[in-house]
Order: structure tokens, then C-alpha cells, then sequence
């Protein structure tokens, strides 16, 4: 398998999240980016991503060093979620599409019971309680 060190956040994750400072000393580069897939409420508390191949999710793709480490931490954290690599869309300051690249993402693929789907396709974490 190629090595990776990128990854993308759609949620609490983010830059304006309550987890980015576990692993930010980490980064070495981020854009703004989107992957196909849907947003829900994971028991009304987390955001979780839902494979969808017609709706776009907005967050950022992170590149790291120490991805091992990093992945690890996030892995604790993201433990409802599965992790995967899939294509993710970079996107320039006019929000086109500069590059595709592989990227590691936590992706919600249990029973949907547990979900509610909300109506944005960009995360905002101002509205996060924790």
C-alpha cells in the first residue's frame, strides 16, 4: 500500500475544533477540501460522514508528519468511526478543484440507527457542545 500522510476532517476534527490541538504540532500543511458523502449526528453529540457519491462534505485535508502517531491519537478519538483511504478534492481560495489525493478519513458504516442527517454540507463547531 502507498504511504499517506494526509488527512481529512469534516468535523470536530477541524481547525476550529475542540480536538485540533492533539495533534496540530503534527501538521505540515492544510487545505481547504471536500470528499463525496453525507453529514448526520452520531447519537446528537459528534458529526460522522456517510458514504454518498452525489453530495459534497467541505472540510480540510491535513498534511503530517509522524502520520503513525497522529492516526493513533485520532483513532481513539474517531472510535465510532471507521477510517479509510479515499479521494479527496483540494480546492484553491475560488473553491475549484486545484488536485485529487489520497487521504485517510473517518467514515461512519454501522447500523444508521444511531444517525440523524442534517441539512449542511460543511461542519461548523461553533455550535459543538462538549
Amino acid at each position: 500500500m502507498k504511504f499517506i500522510d494526509k488527512i481529512f476532517f469534516y468535523g470536530s476534527l477541524k481547525s476550529d475544533g475542540p480536538f485540533y490541538n492533539l495533534y496540530s504540532r503534527n501538521i505540515i500543511t492544510t487545505h481547504n477540501a471536500y470528499i463525496y458523502g453525507k453529514l448526520a449526528m452520531y447519537k446528537n453529540i459528534f458529526p460522522a460522514l456517510v458514504e454518498d457519491s452525489k453530495s459534497k462534505v467541505y472540510g480540510e485535508v491535513v498534511t503530517v508528519f509522524n502520520v503513525t502517531k497522529v492516526l493513533t491519537i485520532l483513532d481513539n478519538i474517531e472510535k465510532y468511526l471507521e477510517r479509510a483511504v479515499k479521494d479527496v478534492f483540494l480546492l484553491n481560495e475560488e473553491n475549484n478543484v486545484t488536485k485529487t489525493v489520497a487521504a485517510w478519513v473517518y467514515i461512519y458504516k454501522d447500523n444508521q440507527q444511531y444517525l440523524e442527517f442534517i441539512n449542511t454540507n460543511n461542519w461548523l463547531n461553533k455550535n459543538l457542545q462538549i
